[in-house]
């Protein structure tokens, strides 16, 4: 094992002693977290890093909180991930660092962390800061009870837009300031889905990259600061012995993080850095891979806060956790190390369901989870669909395409009343190159809903929708328009056919006339951009392949 080695000669004192080094990593927005509670997590890890005979040392990187983002910077959100991968594997090289504690708030955070780790091939575990204890509903105002109530992301942006919509005409409303204002408050409120969040905390646990509890424990829970400790004291013994994260996450732990999510209702942000994580560990995994355990896996835990449960992440924390929701897979998990030392199967063995009104694993939602692969000549390399949000009327659809190349133009047409029930919208441009960044999707899903349209107007789209929002959407269609893929060559009108049970996406021409298309198709014209996202529009993959840079 490299040693560091310390000088103490700038204190007067000139001893040197050698102790594994372990880096924090932390990557938090600081508008997520409360500083005196989150200083405090990192000063018990640190110290369960020296109770060890380790030394800590903390590297910052400032993570872009969406409410910081929204409106201006939401295409940064998924780049951000691939350039945190790409600062942690350039300083934990540089300082020569043994070990690494990655603490990330984020999908996007979680996700760059692991990634930067098992490049780097470090030694790595996993440290979340919790949820805040906070009630968000459709007011846009929060309410402070016991434990987090979230109304759907939805339904507060609709209620929004209804009420911009209501005063327009108003010359005491300005909209423009009620667009920033409101919606960022709705956002400062808690009301990005907090699903969001924690879906990658939830999955990493089920990778066997964090110590059990670490997603469920609530931010200002004594258990998470023992936690820290623990996991401090955890990553020196994996420096010793030169253990790397990357050893830990081969196949059966994509599979069992695909298993777990997938009881949990499945979560695109998953597919998306799970493919991303996956790329950089050296394992081959599919987008049919996560379609085939959805179909297999039922929907027991409901976390959206909405009206279908109403239950949030500290319900499953007391409910038994991720330990207990593993404790009812244990017959369809596969055999993965894990952080901890331990085999998930024999995690899965020690547990039980504290509250079977949590976890439902006899009375599931569903006998089969929402996430859904759907292929075919719109999209040959998939796209991502939550089959929980299709009524069951509607899960066969056909009808004409409005196209749109942005989001800002097809909010136009509902808006404009140009978009009517029965309709198919297409928005294109807006995928991991041609966004650049394949922001979030926010307002289109609110609007449709603000309009009356969610349940009778299907969206597609190369961009990407957060959360599991209401209404019939099908995001990540690959491969994107911006390469000349067939979602390129829609025309105004073209039949297009959605087919859940069949999981196919179709637009109804021929090979021939497809072909003849794509011979006049030429390239938008490109977006007026320069720095980072020019460079990341060059050269990042696929939402099939985890928008990975390459």
């Amino acid at each position: 094992m490299k040693t560091f080695e310390i000088s103490q000669k700038s204190e007067g004192l000139p001893l040197q002693a050698q102790k594994p080094l372990i880096g924090l990593a932390v990557a938090c927005a600081h508008t997520q977290r409360d500083p005196q509670t989150f200083e405090g997590l990192l000063q018990s890890a640190q110290r369960g890093v020296e109770s060890v005979g380790g030394a800590a040392v903390r590297f910052s990187f400032e993570n872009i909180g969406e409410e910081m983002a929204w409106g201006h910077g939401m295409q940064y959100l998924l780049p951000r991930r691939d350039l945190l991968a790409d600062e942690l594997e350039c300083i934990g090289r540089g300082a020569g660092v043994d070990g690494l504690l990655l603490v990330g708030d984020s999908s996007e955070s979680v996700a760059g962390l692991l990634m930067g780790a098992v490049r780097g091939r470090f030694p790595a575990l996993l440290l979340t800061p919790g949820q805040k204890h906070r009630d968000v509903y459709a007011d846009g105002k929060s309410h402070k009870k016991n434990g987090l109530r979230t109304a759907r992301w939805g339904e507060a942006l609709a209620a929004i837009i209804k009420k911009r919509e209501k005063f327009k005409n108003s010359k005491k409303t300005n909209s423009k300031i009620m667009d920033s204002q409101e919606m960022g408050d709705t956002l400062e409120a808690g009301l990005w889905p907090e699903e969001a969040r924690w879906a990658m905390s939830v999955a990493a646990e089920a990778l066997g990259a964090s110590l059990l509890g670490t997603a469920t424990l609530p931010a200002d829970s004594p258990q998470r600061f023992e936690l820290a400790y623990q996991a401090g004291a955890r990553i020196v013994a994996m420096a010793q012995q030169n253990l790397p994260l990357s050893k830990i996450l081969g196949n059966n732990a994509f599979t069992n993080a695909i298993r777990l999510d997938a009881a949990l209702g499945g979560h695109p942000e998953v597919f998306l850095h799970l493919l991303a994580i996956a790329h950089e560990c050296g394992v081959r995994l599919s987008v049919d891979v996560f379609d085939r355990i959805n179909r297999e896996t039922a929907h027991m835990t409901e976390l959206s806060g909405s009206e279908l449960s109403g239950h949030t992440l500290a319900d499953l924390d007391k409910a038994g956790g991720v330990k207990a929701l593993l404790w009812t897979l244990k017959n369809e998990l596969l055999a993965s190390p894990t952080v901890s030392g331990k085999n998930i199967l024999d995690v899965g063995r020690e547990s039980s369901v504290r509250d079977p009104k949590v976890i439902r694993a006899k009375n599931p939602y569903r006998k089969s989870a929402g996430l859904a692969v759907l292929f075919g000549n719109l999209a040959p390399a998939g796209a991502v669909t939550n089959t929980s949000s299709w009524p069951s009327g509607r899960l066969v659809m056909t009808g004409a395409v409005k196209v749109f190349d942005s989001e800002e133009a097809c909010c136009a047409a509902i808006k404009g009343q140009r978009v009517k029930k029965g309709d198919i919208l297409a928005i294109r441009y807006e995928g991991p190159a041609g966004g650049p960044g394949m922001r979030p999707l926010c307002l289109v899903p609110a609007y449709l809903e603000a309009f009356g349209l969610v349940d009778s107007v299907p969206v597609i789209t190369d961009g990407r929708f957060v959360g599991r929002p209401k209404g019939l959407l099908v995001g990540m269609v690959s491969p994107e328009a911006v390469t000349g893929a067939p979602l390129s060559l829609l025309r105004e009108g073209d039949q297009v056919e959605i087919n859940i049970p069949s999981r196919q996406l179709l637009v109804r021409l021929t090979d021939t006339e497809l072909k003849g298309r794509m011979a006049r198709w030429k390239a938008p014209t490109p977006k007026p951009m320069g720095g980072y996202l020019a460079r990341y529009a060059k050269l990042v993959s696929g939402a099939h392949q985890g928008a990975v840079v390459k």
